[in-house]
């Protein structure tokens, strides 16, 4: 089938009338949220990780000697996080 004939024949202008008939929009709508919502918590994550940032200091919780395989650990894991939530905001498009 030749695509611009598909394209030509729709008719844009009758929107009105499978109005409310699918919900898959409203699934990629939470799917891109959800994804935004993950993209945010590993970017948030990830810059207190870099910059042992604390918005409530308490002294005794503070550890001058951290192990840096852990934070590098912790900081791939929000990288991570990061990915997925791009990931999902791509698949919210598919919907």
């Amino acid at each position: 089938m030749n695509w611009q004939n598909l394209l030509l024949n729709i008719n844009f202008y009758e929107e009105d009338t499978n109005q409310g008939e699918s919900f898959w929009p409203f699934i990629g709508f939470w799917i891109f949220i959800a994804g935004v919502m993950v993209i945010l918590y590993g970017v948030v994550s990830l810059v207190t990780e870099r910059r042992d940032f604390r918005i409530f200091y308490d002294a005794s919780a503070s550890k001058e000697d951290e192990d840096i395989i852990l934070k590098k650990k912790r900081m791939k894991k929000y990288a991570w996080a990061i990915v997925a939530g791009v990931v999902l905001v791509v698949v919210s498009y598919f919907f």
